[in-house]
């Protein structure tokens, strides 16, 4: 499936959930998809400047995740949690942007308290920033092993926050070349 395709269907289309996180439920009869829509208001704006936060209280490996981006899927995770509780066929979590940040979180909430869904769990994000702390990172890395993030070479969005804030990818970027245009080539259709 071209996944990119999700997210050329009018924002009317999408739901709200949360703060204002948007996304849309393809339900097929080979996967179930949950799609993140990128950053399209000033509350998702003002989540992507927050920085480090851990997720969880208590936590076995500790590790720190970007605290807007953290925010805004603990406004809606329990929405998602109960909505893949019952589904019994493999799930792909996709986002764009400020979406592949909400997916990445989603995953490792999926991951982590749904040990039966793992083997068939996977994400998929386009333009996607950094998510979680390079602390402790390799220990918590299975968890996103199923994941192809794609990267366009001059998306800015890509690169922040920066690694020396203390921020990495949680999987290895799958890079492409757009062009000299750099206020295209964050856009979903560049994907």
């Amino acid at each position: 499936m071209d996944y990119t395709q999700i997210f050329s269907r009018p924002i009317e289309q999408w739901q709200t959930v949360g703060d204002d996180t948007q996304y849309l439920i393809l339900d097929t009869p080979d996967e179930f998809v949950i799609a993140f829509y990128g950053t399209n208001s000033l509350c998702d704006l003002k989540n992507d400047f927050l920085f480090p936060k851990n997720p969880y209280k208590t936590m076995s490996i500790p590790f720190k995740a970007h605290r807007g981006f953290l925010r805004a899927w603990k406004a809606c995770d329990d929405f998602f949690m109960d909505l893949v509780k019952d589904v019994n066929k493999p799930i792909t979590i996709v986002g764009h942007s400020y979406g592949g940040a909400i997916a990445t979180l989603c995953m490792e909430d999926v991951w982590f308290n749904y040990p039966e869904k793992r083997n068939t769990l996977k994400m998929v994000t386009y333009g996607a920033p950094r998510v979680i702390g390079w602390k402790n990172h390799n220990q918590i890395a299975e968890r996103w092993e199923k994941s192809t993030m794609y990267c366009n070479e001059l998306d800015v969005v890509c690169h922040v926050p920066f690694f020396f804030m203390g921020f990495r990818h949680v999987h290895r970027l799958t890079k492409k070349w757009c062009g000299l245009k750099l206020k295209d080539n964050h856009m979903i259709w560049n994907y």
